[in-house]
């Protein structure tokens, strides 16, 4: 992976950044680009034209909605343990 420089005049933006992130994140990049994509879109941006600093406040947002709808999930209907899966320990002589 080539390093670059998104402070400097211009950046990276668009599709390169979007392409830089996902294998940034090691992610499938169908399955991150997908997700990108719609985050973006939903945002009112393309995808052509986003920059680093539009990612992070949608990244941001998300990641806000994603913690937000988990801890409601929880709330409604805890995680149960119902079994504890524990080796079996044998003795070695």
């Amino acid at each position: 992976m080539e390093e670059f420089d998104a402070t400097k005049e211009g950046g990276v933006r668009g599709t390169a950044l979007i392409e830089e992130l996902s294998a940034a994140s090691g992610l499938p990049d169908d399955l991150i680009g997908e997700e990108l994509s719609r985050i973006i879109s939903g945002a009112g941006k393309s995808t052509a034209d986003v920059t680093l600093d539009d990612l992070r406040e949608m990244l941001a947002s998300y990641l806000q909605d994603v913690l937000s709808e988990a801890k409601t999930s929880f709330e409604e209907t805890p995680p149960q343990i119902t079994e504890i899966d524990t080796p079996k320990l044998r003795r070695v002589k």
